[in-house]
């Protein structure tokens, strides 16, 4: 019965494979996005991250962010590190995209703590264009500031310093 039931499973995951593999070199188009989606929600546990980046990635192709922030949160329940945060960074590159950048601005503020320390300069580079979007010009001059005291980085800091001077000539002319 094992050795059935062992046959029957590599089958079933070959078969998985091939139909993923279609779909994903298939053609960008609504039609494409319903079956990945369809795909994912029932894909083997082993093509299950692929599948919902594939579905992300075809999404935000589409301009489908609502999508696309829904894959990449599946990408994040299901991975673990690097690419959790990877896919947290998707996802609220998702939400800005589609006009949630206060959520978005909270996602990333909640990984600043969990995130490892290699992370904390990328995220506060994504908080900081949101912020800046939102015109949160003391949230941006923040993480800006993280970057710039981040001992980590061994970089010029030329940019970040000439970019924390235009933020705060920004926040003066909007107070004004």
């Amino acid at each position: 019965a094992f050795g059935g039931w062992t046959v029957y499973s590599e089958g079933q995951l070959a078969d998985a494979r091939e139909e993923f593999g279609r779909l994903a070199i298939s053609p960008e188009s609504e039609a494409k996005l319903a079956a990945l989606e369809k795909f994912a929600a029932s894909a083997p546990s082993e093509l299950k991250t692929g599948a919902y980046l594939a579905l992300a990635s075809s999404a935000t192709q589409a301009g489908r962010h609502d999508l696309a922030a829904s894959a990449w949160g599946q990408v994040a329940s299901t991975s673990g590190a690097p690419m959790h945060f990877t896919a947290k960074l998707g996802e609220a590159a998702a939400l800005k995209d589609q006009g949630k950048g206060e959520q978005a601005m909270l996602l990333l503020d909640s990984m600043l703590n969990s995130a490892p320390a290699d992370m904390s300069p990328v995220l506060n580079t994504a908080i900081l264009d949101i912020a800046e979007e939102l015109g949160q010009w003391d949230r941006a001059m923040q993480a800006c500031n993280s970057i710039l005291n981040n001992d980590a980085i061994t970089a010029d800091k030329t940019f970040w310093r000439q970019r924390a001077e235009y933020l705060r000539l920004k926040k003066l002319s909007a107070e004004s």
